[in-house]
């Protein structure tokens, strides 16, 4: 165990990028407490993993963990600016609370997914598809696999009566209570409201899993396209495969056309079926105007893939340390 100015590093073995958690606890540990941190404190060479050209890419914690049990695997393109300073102001927070790294970085990702309206408009999205419903049903199927031995998990009971709406006034915008009984490595602490993207059969992640900035500006997926790059390429093929091999053959949303692009990749390289994918799903943040109209024209196709969609419970999945065996931490 590591010990930082006044930060305990517990919990480094089970990280992605431990000596990167590092290094982020070591510039953070360096700043006074504040309410927001500027770019000027943030992106600095302590926290830049790698650049070419026009492009960095800096260092945020919230996309450290693996899930080895979900079975939809929620994908957007790359953490911003605004999700970078929160994570990172999280993290710090959190280590000085005494919290382990794993729980550091869980409460980051919390905390930065999705940051704002987009989070409502993304979870009114994945309610009117259903998903509340087919995650209740699949989590039965889980426990049914499993034998009287299974333990049910916090999320079961409300999800299955989730109603559906685009208003974003569901049961995943109504924050519920968790059951303090549950477990803490990945989906909330005992106290913590519950929300749909809490649910363990849900993991969050980036094709670009840590901020990427071109110019200074949030990597918009276009300019230059991430399979022009060969250091995005690379990035995404690395963190993207190793997320696939985590999670046995989930379920895949795709936030918008840069996504989609990048699991073109993946499909056409073996690592995916083109079946798993909800194409079409659009980006869910307000700067896309037609985020609306593109979710209700490939709204029939979505929840026909979703219908079709049989989780396999009957694979083990890894372990995190099998998880991490796969992992090449000079990666990032």
């Amino acid at each position: 165990m590591a010990e930082l100015g006044g930060y305990r590093l517990r919990g480094l073995e089970r990280l992605r990028r431990p000596d990167a958690f590092v290094r982020a606890a070591e510039v953070m540990a360096s700043l006074p407490e504040r309410d927001r941190y500027g770019r000027g404190e943030l992106l600095v060479p302590g926290l830049l993993l790698r650049s070419a050209g026009r492009l960095q890419e800096y260092y945020a914690p919230h996309n450290e963990i693996a899930s080895s049990r979900a079975k939809v695997l929620i994908a957007g393109l790359t953490p911003g600016w605004r999700q970078m300073e929160i994570s990172l102001r999280t993290m710090r927070r959190a280590l000085l609370d005494g919290r382990d790294a794993p729980e550091a970085c869980r409460m980051a990702k919390r905390e930065a997914r999705f940051a704002g309206s987009m989070r409502r408009d993304l979870l009114a999205m994945l309610e009117r598809l259903g998903l509340p419903g087919k995650l209740a049903e699949w989590e039965a199927a889980e426990q049914a696999a499993r034998g009287p031995a299974g333990k049910p998990s916090p999320a079961s009971g409300w999800l299955a009566g989730s109603p559906a709406g685009l208003d974003g006034h569901g049961a995943a915008d109504e924050l519920k209570e968790r059951n303090p009984a549950a477990q803490p490595d990945l989906h909330g602490s005992p106290g913590e409201p519950f929300e749909l993207l809490d649910h363990p059969l849900i993991h969050t992640t980036s094709v670009l899993p840590c901020p990427v900035f071109m110019d200074g500006a949030n990597y918009s997926g276009h300019r230059p396209p991430l399979g022009r790059s060969p250091l995005l390429a690379e990035i995404a093929m690395g963190h993207m495969g190793t997320e696939l091999s985590s999670v046995d053959k989930p379920l895949i949303i795709p936030l918008g056309r840069a996504v989609e692009d990048a699991l073109r990749l993946l499909a056409a390289d073996g690592r995916l079926s083109e079946a798993q994918v909800l194409w079409g799903f659009p980006h869910p943040s307000g700067a896309n105007g037609s985020r609306h109209s593109q979710f209700e024209a490939a709204l029939p196709g979505m929840l026909e893939r979703i219908r079709d969609f049989k989780p396999d419970f009957a694979h083990q999945p890894h372990g995190m340390g099998a998880e991490r065996s796969l992992l090449n931490l000079e990666e990032l």
